[in-house]
């Protein structure tokens, strides 16, 4: 907790900062405004803050940018007229320059939020609304390489929805696409925020622990799978989970090891009863791990 304050402590500070900046601008373009003798519009100069506090801060900063956009406008453009212009003049300039602000930063913010959206989009598994492989390739990848110390511990997890084909041929696949929902939404709410999860396939799926020895891991893992079968059992389906899990204490890691050490300890719980959790510590790159721990 005392580090997710810490990121949106100093997140709230960049933005103010960020947002202090802009008004700044404004303040600036609006005194170039007054000096100006020719009395041409800069209108489009005030657009570049508050186009940028629209794009990288929130709507409810660019609309309040925007009203102080107008008032600083307004103000120059009365201070600077000497009475050669119908009073009336200023207050519809001041109307127009709003209108024409408030659309450019509605139509900026539904760009943001479409581009967002697709971002998010080209991540995520549809059906269980996870991670999908490519985003989790290069999430894993990252952390793998960020590793700086052997005691850097990272676990990956390969879980399987046992009797899925089964479940989903009795259910229906609707109510299948209802159970993978489910797992999906009970793993993002049961794991930290540091950790990721995503669909491999049709009911596998795959999860990585950075910073997570194998002590951690495996009371991590045990509660995943408590998690999931009280979700699973609240809904009245009767399916259980089998998972494999790796734990990394080399210096360095390869991932396609993990991800395949993780995935036959996987297939032999299923072959030995399933419902159960196999965990191994990955303690020499030339010789088999040794396994630790078998069982739920």
């Amino acid at each position: 907790m005392a580090v997710y304050y810490d990121t949106t402590a100093k997140r709230r500070y960049r933005q103010t900062l960020m947002f202090i900046g802009a008004l700044v601008s404004v303040c600036g373009f609006g005194y170039l405004d007054y000096l100006e003798k020719l009395h041409l519009s800069l209108m489009v100069f005030y657009l570049i803050p508050i186009s940028y506090v629209t794009w990288y801060l929130s709507r409810t900063a660019a609309y309040s940018m925007v009203i102080m956009s107008g008032l600083i406008s307004f103000w120059s453009d009365v201070a600077s007229n000497g009475g050669t212009q119908h009073p009336f003049v200023p207050y519809w300039e001041l109307g127009t320059h709003l209108v024409f602000f408030f659309f450019v930063v509605y139509l900026l913010n539904r760009l943001r939020k479409t581009l967002e959206r697709e971002k998010i989009n080209a991540r995520m598994d549809y059906v269980s609304a996870v991670a999908n492989q490519r985003h989790f390739f290069e999430y894993a990848e990252t952390k793998i390489k960020k590793r700086k110390q052997a005691d850097d511990h990272l676990t990956l997890v390969y879980l399987d929805v046992d009797n899925f084909k089964r479940f989903n041929d009795t259910n229906g696949h609707t109510t299948g696409d209802s159970l993978l929902r489910t797992v999906g939404t009970t793993m993002r709410e049961s794991l930290r925020m540091q950790d990721i999860v995503a669909r491999f396939g049709g009911d596998e799926f795959v999860i990585l622990l950075p910073g997570t020895d194998y002590t951690s891991a495996k009371t991590i893992v045990h509660r995943l799978q408590a998690c999931l079968l009280r979700s699973v059992n609240t809904q009245g389906w009767n399916v259980t989970f089998s998972i494999g899990a790796v734990t990394c204490t080399l210096p360095q890691c390869s991932f396609t090891l993990l991800l395949e050490k993780a995935d036959k300890l996987m297939y032999a719980v299923k072959k030995n009863g399933k419902n159960k959790v196999r965990h191994e510590i990955l303690q020499k790159p030339d010789i088999r791990p040794t396994t630790v721990t078998v069982g739920s």
